[in-house]
């Protein structure tokens, strides 16, 4: 029985060392006046299976993140939901652009989505990465 418990640490271990991940940090704008900053965390783990996303936005002057659950194909388009489907973010990966729409959940209001790579340091991407774990505790763990 330690021998099977050994293994299966060893796996998950593995499975850990092996998960690589991509930050982006994006700026853009909504529409025609709402400028937002957009972070997205691509995470592989080399096992064959795609990847999966962590990923908020903000307007810009406004305090609070949106979560964002993402899911994305392999023609470079993705699918954001909002934490609680207040609306949907629909996007294509045009080099390091992100073009599409914002939608609400009732399809009647929908505007253009236009973002832009940004460079950021090491100390911002920490930052980012932090306040999403954040996010993710206060709307999935409390």
């Amino acid at each position: 029985m330690k021998k099977i418990v050994s293994y299966l640490m060893l796996i998950v271990a593995f499975s850990f060392i092996n998960a690589q991940s991509q930050t982006s940090i994006y700026r853009g704008i909504i529409g025609e006046k709402m400028y937002v900053t957009f972070f997205i965390e691509t995470v592989s783990n080399n096992c064959g299976v795609p990847p999966y996303y962590q990923s908020m936005y903000k307007y810009d002057g406004k305090k609070d993140w949106i979560q964002l659950e993402a899911t994305a194909n392999k023609n470079n388009q993705f699918v954001f939901a909002e934490y609680a489907f207040s609306g949907v973010l629909i996007l294509e990966k045009k080099g390091k652009n992100l073009q599409g729409i914002c939608m609400s959940p009732d399809r009647k209001t929908q505007f253009s989505v236009e973002l832009k790579e940004i460079q950021s340091n090491e100390k911002e991407i920490e930052r980012l990465k932090t306040t999403y774990e954040e996010l993710n505790y206060q709307n999935y763990d409390c």
